[in-house]
């Protein structure tokens, strides 16, 4: 990720896997992680309030059961519906307490044929502390299920979520290729995102966008060179957008 300050109150994050923007924000990062704080948590967005804050917010995670105990009078669950249609990315986040590690069998929603299977990573030391994980989902053009069971009961996991990373280019309706190129820091403090996009005809297109921030707050957003006029953005045609708060 591409993590840019505004140094105005705003912040952007850009994102290499899709070329897209991710988040924009007003407020602060907590800086989380080996580098920061010896945790394997990860560094987020810290809105001034909530989440009123974001312009933009592709992270936004999709809930899927808010705590399960799997116990010896039910000793499975069964999770369904993990919609990964148009999807180039998914990961699986949530929490869990116990030292057995929780084994999770993804089946396809519709002929329930297995897919794959993973298992937990538990907490190192502790039978009581909650463990982060993060998984990442095998790619699939449908839905999937995800039975869940574990060896030694009782099991809890709490917040369990699905993080979907959509394809973010397209062209008259088919996703596009992306390739990083990297960026470049002005003295303003702006920033220029250089990209490669591959048409579906093979031809290679070449985009620079541009951040810069506003005064008082957010950011504007073009690109260059002109680009095809059947390439998308999220379904729409790319364009210079003002990215503000309609209050302070």
């Amino acid at each position: 990720m591409v993590l840019i300050d505004f140094h105005n109150g705003s912040h952007a994050l850009f994102n290499p896997r899709t070329c897209s923007l991710d988040q924009v924000w007003r407020g602060s990062v907590q800086w989380r992680g080996k580098v920061f704080d010896f945790s394997q948590e990860t560094s987020q967005s810290l809105p001034l309030v909530g989440p009123e804050d974001f312009l933009v917010n592709r992270l936004a995670a999709v809930p899927l059961l808010e705590s399960l105990s799997l116990t010896a009078d039910e000793p499975t669950a069964r999770v369904r519906g993990i919609d990964l249609t148009g999807i180039s990315d998914a990961w699986l986040w949530f929490e869990e307490r116990g030292r057995a590690p929780i084994r999770f069998e993804l089946l396809d929603s519709k002929s329930a044929a297995p897919v794959a299977h993973f298992e937990s990573a538990t907490h190192v030391t502790s039978d009581d502390a909650w463990q982060w994980n993060l998984k990442r989902l095998p790619r699939w053009n449908g839905s999937l299920d995800a039975l869940l069971t574990c060896g030694t009961l009782p099991k809890s996991i709490r917040s369990l979520r699905v993080l979907l990373e959509a394809s973010a280019w397209s062209a008259d309706g088919t996703p596009c290729a992306v390739r990083w190129r990297g960026y470049d820091l002005e003295a303003n403090h702006s920033v220029r995102l250089r990209f490669e996009i591959t048409l579906p005809d093979g031809r290679r297109c070449p985009i620079t966008q541009f951040l810069q921030g506003s005064d008082g707050g957010g950011c504007e957003s073009w690109f260059a060179p002109p680009l095809p006029t059947h390439l998308q953005y999220d379904g729409e045609t790319p364009s210079r957008h003002s990215f503000q708060w309609s209050t302070p």
